[in-house]
């Protein structure tokens, strides 16, 4: 697969993300399921590695400015709510980001 597919593929995805921040304009948080080609993608640069059966990948999107987010991946049960309120989701993003000192740099993808 070239990286003009896989771009292109990502492109529903950062979509959603959009209508989200746009319809919420007052968010600047959100967690959702990372997609599968935001997992495969990341895991062919080495960034993430397998995870064991009942947990999935998420992404913990900070919108820094309309159309620039920083989206951590962090592991979590697959059945696991997404549908938080803003705090939580602040919450959830900087203990993820501080979880690891690298983390950002590691494990999070720019939209």
């Amino acid at each position: 697969m070239s990286g003009r597919k896989s771009d292109g593929d990502r492109k529903p995805v950062v979509r959603d993300d959009d209508l989200f921040f746009e319809h919420h304009p007052d968010r600047q948080y959100r967690i959702r399921r990372a997609s599968p080609v935001e997992v495969r993608e990341k895991q062919l640069n080495g960034g993430l590695p397998p995870l064991p059966p009942g947990l999935r990948w998420f992404m913990v999107i900070r919108n820094v400015a309309p159309g620039r987010r920083i989206a951590p991946f962090a592991p979590h049960l697959e059945d696991a709510e997404t549908d938080t309120d803003e705090e939580t989701a602040r919450a959830v993003f900087d203990l993820v980001r501080n979880d690891v000192p690298a983390l950002e740099a590691a494990r999070a993808t720019r939209h």
